[in-house]
């Protein structure tokens, strides 16, 4: 009888025993698959992050472009401004002599 009794301690020892190596073996498999996620979620950040990078300068060069283009248009504007009222001096020079010409006459 204890010759049973210590079979059955010894194969529930080797059940115990592969169970324990079953769980060890799930933990490890759980542990690289934690790692590779963890890998590939910083992975994804980075990639995340440099798309946003890239659209923030992408956005600053239009901005600047954009800006550059109204200083463009206002210069323009300025010059016309400046040459449409040469132009109304000259010619309200030019009917100011008219007019005294005429009253001389």
């Amino acid at each position: 009888k204890e010759h049973q009794l210590s079979e059955m301690q010894a194969a529930h020892s080797r059940v115990l025993e592969a169970k324990r190596e079953e769980a060890t073996k799930q933990l490890r498999e759980v542990k690289i698959e934690v790692r590779e996620a963890k890998l590939e979620a910083g992975r994804q950040t980075r990639e995340a992050e440099m798309k946003a990078r890239d659209s923030i300068h992408e956005a600053q060069a239009e901005a600047a472009r954009q800006m550059d283009e109204v200083a463009e248009e206002k210069r323009a504007t300025e010059a016309e401004r400046e040459s449409v009222r040469v132009q109304l001096s000259r010619e309200q020079r030019e009917m100011r002599a008219a007019v005294e010409a005429e009253l001389r006459k």
